[in-house]
């Protein structure tokens, strides 16, 4: 089961409840990076950092969004300061051990 975020946090990203849900199902009900569901029902909604993000009509910061992740992973994975760039670093970093292990 999931919580659906307060009212307040729901403001924050431009979305309705019922647009949050929708987001959320679209994903399978699971966090979009991991995949697993959350032990306590609650999630993050995720966006991507744009500069004045918080002047942004509703509307606006609603395409922002990029999906509903568990803490642990918006928090580890995609916090700020990630780059494509630093995830496609660590992929390859992680390849090239795996490979010398083999």
């Amino acid at each position: 089961m999931y919580k659906i975020p307060s009212q307040k946090t729901l403001d924050k990203y431009g979305l309705s409840s019922d647009e949050w849900v929708e987001i959320f199902k679209s994903q399978g009900e699971v966090c979009k990076i991991c995949k697993k569901e959350s032990k306590t029902g609650q999630y993050v909604t995720d966006h991507a950092h744009v500069k004045n993000y918080k002047k942004l009509h509703p509307e606006e910061r609603k395409k922002y969004v990029r999906g509903i992740l568990c803490w642990w992973d918006n928090k580890q994975i995609v916090g700020r300061g990630v780059t494509i760039e630093k995830l496609q670093n660590a992929i390859t970093y992680l390849l090239e051990f795996e490979k010398k292990m083999k």
